[in-house]
């Protein structure tokens, strides 16, 4: 099963090839990798808190299916995997807000109620991924 890991340090969320675990000498091969972010606003809980997630669930969104205009709405295109941490329901990663270009994350006008906002593409490739090979955890590390 693949896994994510979001460094929010550097900014990035990379996908992860492989059964996750935490043995410290495992190697791992890196699938994909995109820009990422967790800025929060200043109605929400705060960022995902550090930790690793399980995978919940998957949902798909009212806009989906309605591009290029969905891009911009707060989930974007391509629904949001929603992962299982301790008293935040609905945490997860998803794309939206990215003024119609799949490939950019606007960490500006792209903040979120705690989740991780990805690009609409990394959204793509992830959700072809998971029918394959499913994600099991997130990683959520500074």
């Amino acid at each position: 099963m693949a896994w994510l890991i979001f460094k929010r340090s550097i900014g990035k969320i990379l996908l992860i090839e492989g059964e996750f675990s935490t043995d410290p000498s495992k190697i791992y091969t890196v699938r994909k990798k995109w820009n990422a972010h967790n800025e929060t606003t200043s109605r929400s809980n705060g960022p995902c808190p550090n930790g690793t997630w399980h995978w919940s669930h998957y949902n798909r969104h009212i806009e989906m299916g309605f591009a290029p205009g969905c891009y911009r709405s707060a989930y974007g295109c391509e629904g949001i995997h929603v992962f299982r941490v301790p008293a935040r329901s609905g945490i997860g990663i998803h794309a939206g807000r990215t003024l119609g270009q799949p490939d950019v994350v606007d960490a500006v006008k792209g903040k979120t109620l705690g989740c991780i906002r990805i690009p609409a593409d990394a959204m793509v490739y992830i959700n072809r991924m998971h029918k394959s090979d499913p994600i099991s955890v997130i990683v959520v590390t500074n």
